[in-house]
């Protein structure tokens, strides 16, 4: 269980890096891969739904996707 938060870890490093994410996107990707909703990612990073879906649509235009899971495939790819 360590080792794959080590490689996921790695990969959302590799996902900064690549796609020029911010901390908080970063932040929001690495809820997206728990699978956690919107509304949970707010509460966790207390801030509001509508924040975490700027963020999202920002993530989406940098990693080139459309979806929350089309965001995921380009992270796990790396």
């Amino acid at each position: 269980m360590e080792e794959l938060g080590r490689r996921q870890e790695a990969m959302v490093d590799q996902a900064k890096e690549l796609f020029r994410l911010t901390t908080r996107e970063v932040a929001v990707v690495q809820h997206l891969l728990k699978g956690w909703t919107n509304k949970e990612i707010a509460n966790a990073l207390k801030v509001t739904e509508q924040t975490v879906k700027e963020h999202i649509k920002h993530i989406m235009a940098k990693t080139k996707t459309t979806t929350r899971t089309g965001v995921l495939v380009q992270v796990l790819r790396l």
